[in-house]
């Protein structure tokens, strides 16, 4: 009887040993049915970034330069157009051709800073320094037209051919004159110049002609 109870006590502790074996196997079986299955040459994309790990956005690619300021280069500008305030004029030896004299116009720069001419001088007859205005101003004489550079002290040239006044009709009337008026190309303030002539009062009898200006 005694080796019976003994026998029996030891049959349950062995039961309540293996229990704990048994759960443990069951959850382990129940962990390999439930455990997600992928497709072979798939992978999932994770949207976890690692601790302390960072992310940069690349900006999109522009095709359009931008410029930052300042980086434009001044224009190069040159001299100026002369004007009256720093030339001097003057007549130079006269040389006649059937009833027109000729003349070489000249203009000297005056001034301390290069400047340029760029064309036809204007020219009239005028009474005297300040006077009015006697006859037609001088039409223009066909010639070729370029920038002339005068540094101070250069001179340009222009060719001033100046008809006699005898060679019209009785409509010119004839009116002494003391000098003529020069205006620069692209001014209005004019240079006088001495000179004693006779022109006429009509403007329908143009006794003046000039030419485009070169160097000197």
């Amino acid at each position: 009887m005694a080796r019976a109870l003994r026998f029996n006590m030891a049959a349950r502790m062995a039961i309540l040993a293996a229990v704990p074996l048994l759960v443990a196997a069951g959850c382990s079986a129940s962990a390999k049915k439930t455990a997600p299955t992928t497709t072979p040459g798939t992978t999932a994309p994770s949207s976890t970034v690692p601790s302390g790990a960072t992310t940069s956005v690349q900006p999109p690619a522009s095709s359009t330069a931008v410029s930052s300021p300042g980086s434009t280069s001044p224009a190069n500008t040159g001299p100026g157009p002369c004007r009256s305030a720093q030339l001097a004029g003057s007549l130079g030896q006269p040389n006649g051709a059937a009833g027109t004299i000729y003349y070489p116009l000249t203009l000297r720069n005056t001034g301390g800073s290069t400047c340029t001419l760029d064309g036809y001088p204007g020219v009239s007859f005028v009474t005297g320094p300040g006077g009015s205005q006697v006859g037609a101003p001088a039409d223009r004489m066909p010639g070729s037209v370029a920038t002339v550079t005068l540094a101070p002290g250069q001179m340009a040239q222009a060719n001033l051919g100046i008809s006699a006044a005898a060679n019209f009709a009785g409509s010119c009337r004839i009116t002494p004159v003391a000098g003529l008026a020069v205006y620069p190309p692209g001014d209005t303030t004019t240079i006088y110049i001495a000179h004693s002539d006779q022109g006429c009062a009509n403007s329908n009898d143009v006794i003046l002609h000039v030419g485009p200006l070169a160097p000197a």
